[in-house]
């Protein structure tokens, strides 16, 4: 049985900052796991409402549970933080205002050992507060080229809809100060990979809040989407074209934002060119194509609008 074989460890990994409201939640669906061979290292990061005390709670009932206490610096320091202390061959993430099915990790690592993958990809529920909808991370179901999984990361960086073997992380960081960090970091793990395979099964429970941090629309929030997407289309135009269009035409909606938010910034030129390109974008709402539009006759009134009512 995989599940008391000590070379099938899996390291859960959590940053945590004030989400006492949904980390019990978190929490259990992960001591309740049908595979029970992992460890889940909490860290938190500065947390000043009750989140430590929930954390500790757990701990006392469970002793695969290993707590980091750091200053709040951030989701990527503390993603650097779990794995610099993961003991397991193999890395999973979870968000803490999210909760995952009792077959997650299960399910994750007998794919993995299955096809020798380096990666496994799966799908997830989107849950809303009146809904949960199924979503895909890939059309294909199997082992995927090294192209096809490159473009699952243009719509799809999501780190908690993976498992990883943790030996890919070896020279890969996520970058410290800046939000997306998986849009900055994905693709550099997908390109060490050299099998992944999808697995067509919903396993996680992406609970989608307003507040999230990386929802709300702010010069910050919008710069680092914007320069994460900017270096991952470089990248991708250099060694994949195909998938770089794919990227182009998402990068083309970002550079749209960027344009309202950062005027004169880092990478202003840059968006400028690609916003003002022919490059079709595909896949939004007809709400959205037409402010896009009117911004190219109206940019001071349709930047007033899009700070008012696309947040």
């Amino acid at each position: 049985m995989i599940n008391n074989d000590k070379n099938s460890l899996i390291s859960i990994i959590i940053p945590v900052y004030n989400t006492e409201k949904s980390l019990k939640l978190c929490l259990t669906s992960l001591v309740n796991q049908i595979f029970s061979n992992i460890e889940i290292i909490i860290v938190n990061d500065g947390s000043t409402d009750g989140s430590l005390k929930i954390c500790k709670e757990f701990q006392k009932k469970d002793d695969r549970i290993l707590i980091i206490n750091q200053n709040n610096q951030g989701r990527s320091v503390a993603r650097n933080v779990g794995i610099s202390n993961a003991s397991g061959q193999y890395i999973m993430f979870v968000d803490s205002d999210d909760y995952v099915s009792n077959e997650y990790c299960m399910k994750a690592v007998e794919t993995l050992l299955k096809y020798n993958a380096d990666i496994v990809l799966f799908d997830y529920y989107i849950k809303k507060s009146d809904s949960i909808i199924e979503k895909n991370t890939c059309a294909k179901n199997g082992i995927l080229n090294k192209e096809e999984a490159m473009d699952t990361v243009i719509d799809a960086s999501f780190l908690p809809m993976k498992i990883f073997k943790k030996k890919i992380f070896n020279n890969v960081e996520f970058p410290i100060k800046k939000n997306y960090e998986d849009v900055f970091t994905t693709y550099q793990l997908v390109e060490k990979a050299k099998r992944i395979y999808h697995l067509e099964i919903p396993l996680y429970y992406y609970v989608q809040h307003n507040n999230s941090v990386t929802h709300i629309k702010n010069p910050r929030n919008v710069s680092d989407y914007f320069e994460a997407s900017f270096r991952r289309f470089k990248f991708l135009q250099r060694y994949y074209p195909h998938v770089a269009v794919h990227a182009q035409s998402n990068l083309k909606i970002i550079s749209f934002f960027y344009l309202i938010y950062n005027k004169n910034d880092q990478f202003y030129t840059e968006a400028k060119n690609i916003f003002y390109s022919r490059i079709k974008t595909q896949n939004i709402s007809k709400k959205l194509q037409m402010t896009m539009w009117l911004y190219h006759y109206m940019p001071n009134l349709i930047g007033i609008i899009v700070k008012k009512y696309f947040n």
